[in-house]
């Protein structure tokens, strides 16, 4: 069976967060991919009070996605949080997936929702 899971979210997953948004993401983007956000939200919730204990997750809430080359540059996490306040809204894919790759064996992220940047 699965043992340990790490889910791709998306920051402003939690309804109040999106008042955080920048101008142009509050009020054209959101309200496009608001049924998928709304969804997340929905696993995330499930994780956090149903979550069966056999299961060690992580969701990582990365901000807009681009698809530049990876870099070395250092993350900057806010675990538990729907944002990372005062950093780009861009990261590039390759970047979360090292993000989500190096998350695997780290015990600081076992059970916990982290929102992630560069």
């Amino acid at each position: 069976g699965i043992k340990r899971i790490v889910l791709c979210h998306s920051w402003y997953t939690e309804v109040e967060s999106r008042g955080q948004a920048m101008f142009l993401i509050r009020w054209f983007l959101i309200p496009m991919i608001r049924p998928v956000l709304d969804n997340m939200r929905e696993v995330e919730v499930w994780l956090e009070e149903e979550q069966n204990k056999d299961i060690e997750f992580t969701v990582v809430r990365p901000a807009g996605l681009t698809n530049n080359a990876v870099t070395e540059g250092e993350f900057k996490v806010n675990v538990g949080g729907y944002h990372v306040e005062g950093a780009a809204g861009r990261i590039a894919r390759a970047d979360v997936a090292r993000f989500m790759l190096s998350s695997v064996d780290k015990d600081e992220y076992k059970g916990k929702q982290v929102s992630i940047a560069v």
